[in-house]
């Protein structure tokens, strides 16, 4: 009898246990985590520079220095280089700078020339775009002159109004090198545009560049030719007529 009455109590202890309630177990859902590795994989893909028209889409940072640019001369190598940090993206809207996933290279870049077995940065380039179909380098173009040779470099591959090209001169009696700045009356820059289909020549010792007015490529009457004299002196073309 008494065996009785233990074995019940102990029944009835046991399904009281089972009937009480447990804490809730909390812990980090997946889509937390996810959000958390997303928002830190934006924050190491910010971009240094000021944002732009270009609609470009950060992909990666690289540091180590790669070539952007180059093209063996006659006299050494033509080349630009990137430093420091340089941001590798693609456009993601379809614009005049370029197409839906055309390749981005923007950041610091050096001109180097190689001469005689040394090298010599000739000019600096602070927070400059390169929009290509690929990643392998791409060739500076050459105009000969008399006395030198003059290279073109044009990062963008797109032209709306025309190309963007800077310039850089070989002396052939030194083999020296040095970029070339164009002036107009006061004005001075570093680029010159010249129209798709029209590649700037040299035509008696001057160099004459064709522009567009208007950004229809086949609207031949928005054409303007202008004629540059090469002031080797001051390292400069100066607008002689337009």
């Amino acid at each position: 009898m008494i065996l009785n009455a233990v074995i019940l109590c102990s029944a009835l202890l046991t399904a009281c246990g089972n009937n009480e309630q447990q804490p809730p177990v909390t812990q980090e859902t997946p889509t937390q985590n996810s959000q958390s590795t997303e928002t830190e994989n934006s924050k190491k893909l910010k971009s240094q520079y000021p944002d732009n028209k270009y609609n470009i889409e950060l992909d990666a940072i690289q540091e180590a220095s790669t070539v952007r640019a180059q093209v063996n001369t006659e006299q050494g190598e033509l080349f630009v280089v990137s430093k420091d940090k340089e941001e590798i993206g693609h456009i993601g809207v379809p614009s005049v700078f370029g197409a839906e996933g055309d390749l981005t290279f923007r950041g610091n870049y050096d001109v180097v020339y190689k001469h005689n077995g040394s090298e010599q940065v000739i000019k600096e380039f602070n927070d400059l775009i390169f929009v290509q179909k690929t990643d392998k380098p791409i060739s500076l173009e050459k105009i000969s002159f008399k006395e030198v040779d003059i290279f073109l470099l044009t990062p963008e591959y797109m032209a709306s109004r025309g190309y963007n090209s800077f310039a850089f001169g070989i002396n052939k009696g030194n083999g020296g090198a040095f970029p070339i700045a164009f002036k107009t009356g006061e004005n001075e820059q570093e680029t010159i545009n010249y129209a798709v289909d029209h590649f700037p020549k040299n035509e008696n010792e001057k160099l004459v560049v064709t522009t567009r007015n208007t950004e229809e490529e086949n609207n031949e009457q928005g054409l303007k030719e202008i004629t540059y004299t090469l002031d080797l002196s001051k390292k400069q073309f100066v607008v002689e007529s337009e």
